[in-house]
C-alpha cells in the first residue's frame, strides 16, 4: 500500500503528499483485466491551523493594495494643500516598497501546487532477461597505440641557442661634431646672470601698496549686505496686488502634521473605541472618504474656501516687508489684524443645526449633503445681507423646482 499523507489547511483547502510508493506487486483480477489492489487515499489526515500559500499571499496581497489605495485617495485630497510634496514623495516610497516586497514574497509562503497521487499500475509478472555484459568486454589486442617519429623521439631539445651581440651599431662613429652646439662648462656665465634675475623679490617696497580688507571695507557706505552674523530673524513672504504678505510660519508644522495624518490613514489606525466593520464595494470607499474628511477637519484644511486659514489668501493681514533694522518701513506701521478678519466663518444659531443634522449625510450621500449645504449656507447669507445697511441679491445659480424629490425633502429644515 502507497502511504499517502492529507494535510487540510485552515482555509479548508487539502494537500496530498505520498511518503512511499508500493511496487503494485498485489493485483486482483477484474473484468476489465487486472488492476492493483492498492488505494491512492490517505490513510492518515493532518489539520494545520494557518492557511494555504497562495491564501496567505492573497491576503498579504490584498493587504499592501488596501494602503496603496488609501495614500493615492490622500494625496488626491491633499492636492493644492501644505505637505502636498512629501505627499507624493510618501506614495512614491510604498509604491517602490510594495514592488520589491512583491519580489521577495515568493519565496515566503510556499506554494501549493502539487501533482496529484494517482494509482499506481500493475507490476509486470514476467522479468525481462538481459544479455550477459561480458560480450562487451574489450580485449588487449582491440587497443592500438599510436608510436611517435623515431628522428623526433632522438632529439632531445629542438631549440637551437645563439650568441647574442649587445653592441650597438652606432657606438663606433665619430660624436665630435655635437660640441659645436652644446658648449662645455666654460661657457655657462650668461645662464648664472639670468637665474639672478628671475629670483623671487620682497614683498615691502616702494612700488608696492598694501590693503587691508577690514579695515578699507568699513569706509564703503554704499554697499549693504547682511552676514551669516547678522542678529536679525529670517523671514519670508508672497509678493501680491497689493503689497508684500507675510507667510504662516506655522507652515512647517502643517507639514508635519500632514506626514502625521497620512501614515495614519494609511496604515487605518482606529481609536479604540471604535470597531471596524467589514464593507467592501462602494461602502469600503465612502467610508474612507469619510474618515480622510474628518482628518482633514481636525487639521482646518477641508476643500471650502471660507475654512482655509486666513494667513494663507489675499483677506489676510497685510503689512509692509522690512528687510532689516536699518531699513525704513513704508507707509507706517503695519496695522494689527482684527479678530473677525483671521477667524473662520462658521454657521451660528439656527444654521449651525441645520448644518449639524446634514452630517450623516455626508458618508452615505455626498452629493446630496453638497446641495443641502449649498443650500443652507445660501439662506444665511441672505439673511445677513438683509440685515445689512446696503441688501444685495443673492441670485441662485441654478433653478431649483419645488417639485423635485430633495427639495421636499428639505422642506423641514427651511425657514418660514
Amino acid at each position: 500500500m502507497c502511504k499517502v499523507i492529507r494535510f487540510l489547511f485552515a482555509c479548508y483547502h487539502t494537500v496530498k503528499i505520498r511518503e512511499s510508493k508500493c511496487g503494485g506487486t498485489y493485483a486482483k483480477s477484474r473484468r476489465n483485466g487486472r488492476s492493483t489492489a492498492c488505494s491512492a487515499d490517505a490513510y492518515i489526515n493532518i489539520k494545520l491551523r494557518h492557511a494555504c500559500g497562495p491564501c496567505q499571499q492573497a491576503e498579504w496581497d490584498a493587504k499592501w493594495k488596501l494602503k496603496l489605495s488609501r495614500a493615492k485617495l490622500f494625496q488626491e485630497k491633499i492636492a493644492g494643500q501644505p505637505g502636498e510634496k512629501e505627499v507624493v514623495e510618501l506614495v512614491g516610497q510604498l509604491e517602490s516598497e510594495y514592488s520589491e516586497a512583491v519580489w521577495r514574497v515568493r519565496s515566503i509562503f510556499p506554494p501549493a501546487a502539487h501533482e496529484p497521487v494517482k494509482k499506481v499500475q500493475t507490476a509486470p509478472i514476467e522479468k525481462m532477461k538481459r544479455s550477459s555484459p561480458l560480450g562487451q568486454e574489450v580485449k588487449p589486442e582491440d587497443v592500438v597505440l599510436v608510436l611517435d617519429d623515431a628522428e623526433e623521439a632522438e632529439e632531445p631539445d629542438a631549440f637551437h641557442l645563439e650568441p647574442i651581440n649587445y653592441e650597438h651599431p652606432l657606438d663606433n662613429q665619430d660624436s665630435s661634431y655635437l660640441q659645436e652646439f652644446f658648449p662645455g662648462p666654460e661657457t655657462s656665465q650668461g645662464i648664472e646672470d639670468l637665474a639672478v634675475c628671475t629670483e623671487p623679490g620682497p614683498w615691502e617696497g616702494p612700488d608696492f601698496v598694501t590693503w587691508d580688507k577690514e579695515t578699507d571695507a568699513s569706509s564703503w557706505t554704499g554697499l549693504v549686505a547682511w552676514g551669516p552674523d547678522a542678529e536679525e530673524a529670517s523671514s519670508s513672504g508672497v509678493i501680491g496686488m497689493s503689497g508684500l504678505m507675510a507667510v504662516d510660519n506655522n507652515r512647517q508644522a502643517q507639514i508635519d502634521k500632514v506626514v502625521e495624518l497620512f501614515w495614519k490613514f494609511v496604515n487605518g489606525e482606529k481609536p479604540h473605541n471604535e470597531q471596524p466593520q467589514p464593507t467592501n464595494g462602494e461602502h469600503s470607499y465612502n467610508r474612507d472618504l469619510g474618515e480622510l474628511q474628518s482628518l482633514f477637519d481636525d487639521l482646518h484644511m477641508t476643500g471650502n474656501e471660507d475654512d482655509k486659514p486666513a494667513s494663507s489668501g489675499a483677506s489676510s493681514s497685510q503689512y509692509v516687508w522690512t528687510d532689516g533694522a536699518n531699513d525704513v518701513a513704508s507707509g507706517g506701521e503695519s496695522p494689527s489684524p482684527s479678530p473677525e478678519a483671521q477667524s473662520v466663518r462658521r454657521a451660528n444659531g439656527k444654521y449651525a443645526a441645520m448644518l449639524a443634522s446634514l452630517s450623516p449625510l455626508k458618508v452615505s450621500d455626498p452629493p446630496h449633503y453638497c446641495k443641502l449645504y449649498l443650500e443652507v449656507v445660501r439662506q444665511e447669507a441672505r439673511q445677513k445681507e438683509s440685515r445689512s445697511a446696503e441688501p444685495r441679491e443673492l441670485p441662485n445659480p441654478v433653478p431649483l423646482p419645488k417639485d423635485g424629490f430633495w427639495w421636499k425633502e428639505f422642506e423641514v429644515f427651511m425657514p418660514n
